[in-house]
């Protein structure tokens, strides 16, 4: 097998188990299988066009998203600890009657906590889609496969949007035309010639 048919495979398999992330219960393990999988298929596309670039640019978006998740996992656990969590050995009911009892400056204080979380996030899931959008942008140059382009301006896209949630419909629809993408991908990899072209 060539380095573009292990990708095809790999790429192809990867991007579906990444969409299944949603499944109850195992989805996150399948997700995290899946996006070990594309980080093997890029690798293969990337020594096979001896790109480095690439594969560090899809390394760089992993690195960014992970942080941006465990960012916003952190403070939202810390908030609701520090509102809701450390003075109620009485547990869920009297957190709640804390929570229906909140004022407007608690709410303000909240708020104040909040937005410059969700702020740092966007800025890293942002920075993720940037990272991926050059991977796949030079891959869909280099082997002329456009769906990788197409995929690419969609996470570029989602990743901006994801404030506002449409952007997580958008992550769902490039990652579906990535997994198209990759299973796309000849055994040969360059379908044209593509001398001086980066």
């Amino acid at each position: 097998m060539t380095p573009y048919s292990d990708a095809r495979i790999y790429g192809g398999i990867g991007s579906i188990l990444v969409i299944l992330t949603f499944v109850p219960s195992i989805g996150w393990i399948l997700g995290i299988a899946g996006f070990v999988l594309i980080l093997i298929a890029i690798h293969r596309i990337s020594t096979g066009l001896g790109e480095r670039e690439i594969f560090t640019n899809a390394i760089l978006s992993i690195v960014f998203a992970i942080v941006a998740v465990a960012l916003a996992a952190f403070f939202v656990v810390a908030i609701f600890l520090h509102y809701f969590g450390l003075n109620y050995p009485n547990g869920y009911p009297a957190m709640m009657e804390q929570y229906q009892n909140l004022g407007a400056v608690n709410l303000a204080g909240l708020a104040v906590l909040i937005l410059p979380a969700l702020a740092v996030t966007w800025l890293l899931l942002i920075l993720s889609g940037y990272f991926i959008h050059k991977s796949y942008g030079e891959i869909s140059r280099r082997l002329n496969i456009p769906l990788f382009e197409t995929g690419a301006l969609f996470y570029l896209i989602g990743s901006i949007t994801v404030i506002i949630m449409v952007g997580f419909l958008l992550l769902v629809v490039a990652q579906i035309i990535i997994s198209i993408a990759f299973f796309s991908i000849p055994d040969q990899g360059i379908t044209r010639t593509t001398t001086g072209q980066k």
